[in-house]
């Protein structure tokens, strides 16, 4: 088939082109594949096509590539693909590809695919990437994962997210999250969320309900910072054993309406230092013993007493 030249290659109908064998297509030259003869490959003989081929293609020639066809190439010959063609791999060919192909992208070509192409991968063929080929992406990447692509990654595909990557998520995908998801997040991964922390807490859909009941070692990982932002409904759903695991600099964080928004259960369970943590502003509504008081409703009589030696004279004992 070599033997043939350009013209003659490109006189031939689509029809006997159907006609032609894998290992008829194996022989012609990278330079001699038109567009229109890629175009014109069936799912029969496209895997006819050689890794010397492929890693030879330019991006146009692979764009070429019906859906149909790309779909039955093995994963060796995605993996043939180069770091200089693989850019010309376009949306729909994308989310044609199948988990399996999509794993065998290797993680320097992964690199060159733009966000426009990450982002038309599909929840079928999301969950075909390596823990090696998560760690690889780049933070614009990551962040250019599809939301409801991203509810899709498994335990270990969540694990391999760095902490960087975990910085570039945007709101809407924090708060895509699953709960089983969330679950396996660990210290660094909240702590690396920073203020965006509030779309993975505050149930916006459901007043008054916490979206995931936190591990100790999650809250703990949680800055002062972080739990500034956190509705009060947000706070009253936290757990009693939640609070109990915050320490003193988190509790800096807390504002009166916060406070204010804790059930007395969860009041009880805070010690002395926690409480000789806060400050008068924190307890009363303007840090002064005429101020209002956070609701004291049931808790116990030691709370009481060391809440009023932040602000004497307030009667909280």
């Amino acid at each position: 088939m070599d033997a043939l030249s350009t013209a003659q290659l490109a006189a031939i109908e689509a029809a006997d082109l159907a006609k032609l064998g894998a290992a008829q297509i194996a022989g012609i030259t990278a330079a001699d594949l038109s567009t229109a003869l890629i175009a014109g490959l069936t799912t029969a003989n496209v895997t006819g096509l050689t890794s010397t081929q492929l890693g030879a293609l330019t991006s146009t020639q692979v764009a070429a590539i019906e859906t149909v066809d790309l779909a039955k190439m093995t994963t060796a010959q995605i993996k043939a693909l180069s770091t200089a063609n693989v850019a010309g791999l376009t949306t729909a060919q994308m989310d044609a590809l199948t988990s399996a192909q999509v794993g065998a992208i290797e993680t320097a070509d992964l690199a060159q695919l733009s966000t426009a192409q990450i982002a038309a991968l599909s929840t079928a063929n999301v969950t075909g990437l390596s823990s090696a080929q998560v760690a690889a992406l780049s933070t614009s990447q990551v962040a250019a994962i599809e939301a409801a692509d991203l509810v899709k990654f498994t335990k270990t595909q969540v694990d391999a997210l760095t902490d960087a990557q975990f910085g570039s998520l945007t709101t809407s995908q924090i708060d895509a999250l699953t709960t089983g998801q969330i679950s396996w997040l660990s210290a660094t991964d909240i702590a690396a969320l920073g203020s965006d922390v509030s779309a993975l807490l505050n149930d916006a859909t459901q007043a008054g309900t916490l979206k995931v009941a936190l591990s100790d070692t999650q809250v703990s990982a949680l800055t002062s910072a972080q739990l500034s932002l956190l509705t009060t409904a947000t706070v009253a759903a936290l757990s009693t054993t939640a609070i109990d695991g915050l320490t003193t600099a988190q509790l800096d964080g807390l504002t009166f309406a916060q406070l204010d928004a804790m059930t007395a259960a969860q009041l009880n369970v805070l010690d002395q230092p926690q409480v000789a943590s806060l400050s008068a502003a924190q307890v009363t509504s303007d840090g002064t013993a005429t101020g209002t008081l956070i609701e004291l409703t049931g808790v116990t009589t030691s709370l009481g007493t060391w809440l009023d030696s932040i602000v004497p004279g307030s009667s909280y004992a």
